[in-house]
């Protein structure tokens, strides 16, 4: 919030517990971020001292069931991508806040076990599912891919095309319309026009007469789809908050960027797979 609406009256409330002001003043982009690495260190210092479980039931618990070390690794990498967005703004911050998550003899996410993940609510009722909470599919229409991410996906990687791909709704099959090569991952997350089959990205931005016209038409375009597992919709599917492959791109792109000595390629090629595997695919590759 602070990134888009800055600045924010913001800072004293987190140190609400410290000093409580009734019409706390305006912060700086650069004081609420030193504010939020000083709530980390209190976070992890704080899970340090303590003998006791961080709830009295662990179901209380919804990511990690009271599982103290994973809550470290997950304060760790959330100081970490708050590190790297200073990159262009306070590189010595930067580098010491990145140095002490990476340092850290607790951690970071750096797998699948130590993913953070919120469960769909409870008791299932109507609208809670994975793919209406997060795809957001609604009565007004389809969520499409844009033009622009058709460009990032298409011929990228060398491989071909998938066979099988249906529309999940109407069970149209995806068209003669496709790249000849993609990004695999983009056909599972993108489903092809629910009306035509085609599997392209709709040119945003129309004026309010052109709308649903020519170009402008969202449902002859890819839209957002439904994960599938075993054949059906993966409605249980847990929300992602915090991910190793994330992890490994920001570990990447310090390391390439050379404010840490790292292996970027190993990082980079790590949250690759992951992110594969994330979406159900296995990744094939050769290097020389």
């Amino acid at each position: 919030m602070c990134i888009r609406w800055l600045p924010i009256n913001l800072a004293r409330c987190l140190s609400a517990y410290e000093i409580v002001e009734a019409n706390p003043p305006y912060k700086s982009l650069k004081d609420i971020y030193d504010e939020y690495f000083r709530e980390l260190d209190a976070a992890i210092n704080g899970f340090n001292d303590s003998a006791q479980p961080i709830f009295s039931d662990a179901g209380i618990d919804l990511i990690y069931k009271n599982d103290v070390s994973k809550w470290k690794r997950f304060a760790n990498s959330l100081r970490l991508r708050l590190a790297v967005r200073l990159t262009e703004v306070d590189q010595e911050k930067c580098i010491a806040e990145a140095n002490a998550a990476i340092s850290s003899p607790a951690g970071l996410i750096s797998d699948k076990a130590d993913n953070a993940y919120m469960p769909p609510k409870a008791d299932g009722s109507w609208g809670q599912d994975y793919n209406y909470t997060m795809f957001q599919i609604t009565w007004s229409g389809p969520i499409c891919m844009s033009k622009s991410v058709e460009k990032l996906v298409t011929n990228i990687g060398g491989v071909a095309w998938p066979q099988g791909v249906v529309n999940q709704t109407s069970g149209v099959a995806v068209s003669s319309v496709h790249p000849e090569k993609v990004d695999p991952r983009a056909p599972k997350i993108f489903q092809p026009g629910i009306e035509n089959g085609d599997w392209k990205g709709l040119v945003y931005g129309p004026k309010a007469e052109e709308a649903n016209t020519g170009i402008y038409q969202s449902k002859q375009c890819a839209e957002l789809g439904f994960i599938i597992k075993d054949g059906y919709p993966y409605k249980s599917r847990p929300y992602d908050l915090f991910l190793s492959e994330e992890v490994h791109f920001l570990k990447a792109e310090l390391y390439a960027r050379g404010f840490i000595a790292g292996d970027a390629k190993s990082e980079y090629e790590a949250g690759v797979r992951a992110s594969f595997a994330t979406w159900g695919l296995l990744l094939r590759w050769t290097t020389t």
